[in-house]
């Protein structure tokens, strides 16, 4: 970033854009994720016996985990938050909670997930019939029980708004990141509940499922 130091940029899908020092006075991003509070809304939908969700992700995520607890809070979800160092202490910290909660929130935090891990975790989740909630699709067909993931052309439209208020020299008044608006929901109906896989549908659209 030094030799973009002076050039406004603008930067989206990083999910752990803290360890990289992307943010800086001439820099801002988007979020890599879709809105949390529109993500529980559409899994709390899906599921509405939904109560007790677990989440494990890495430290520098302060504002993702106070986003997750609004939005818990907003939809009457008990919210279970561990962090982690590695993909073992993810692992350990999954063994724990497993048993206390009725979904599982993961978040793509490459610096305490690893093939292996991941693949326990779906593999105990499914055995103990807790679905798992991703932001990535292509998590369905390896053990996922429902995705909630950006659409491109919210992504880009969202870009093009930040980079517009930068040429107007507002680079001030824009947020470290900016928050996407729009969701994508799609299940995997063989590993949701039989009355709620009964009513699921693909859906998209502002602020949640449609």
């Amino acid at each position: 970033m030094q030799s973009l130091a002076q050039v406004p940029v603008v930067f989206s899908q990083v999910f752990n854009y803290q360890d990289h020092g992307l943010i800086t006075e001439t820099s801002r991003g988007v979020s890599a994720l879709p809105p949390l509070d529109a993500h529980l809304a559409a899994w709390k939908k899906l599921d509405p016996t939904l109560a007790r969700v677990g989440l494990i992700v890495g430290a520098g995520h302060e504002s993702l985990r106070t986003e997750a607890e609004i939005a818990a809070q907003n939809h009457g979800v008990e919210l279970r938050i561990q962090e982690a160092g590695s993909d073992q202490e993810t692992l350990y910290h999954f063994k724990r909670i497993i048993h206390e909660i009725d979904g599982f929130w993961l978040f793509p935090d490459n610096r305490i997930l690893s093939p292996r891990v991941l693949t326990e975790i779906l593999q105990q989740a499914n055995r103990r019939h807790v679905p798992v909630a991703v932001s990535n699709e292509a998590m369905l067909q390896l053990g996922a029980a429902i995705s909630v993931s950006t659409i491109p052309s919210d992504i880009a439209a969202t870009i093009v708004q930040v980079l517009e208020r930068i040429r107007a020299g507002e680079i001030d008044t824009v947020p470290p990141m900016t928050q996407l608006s729009e969701v994508r929901v799609l299940t995997n109906d063989a590993l949701m509940k039989p009355e709620v896989a009964a009513g699921t549908a693909e859906s998209g659209g502002k602020g949640g499922s449609q």
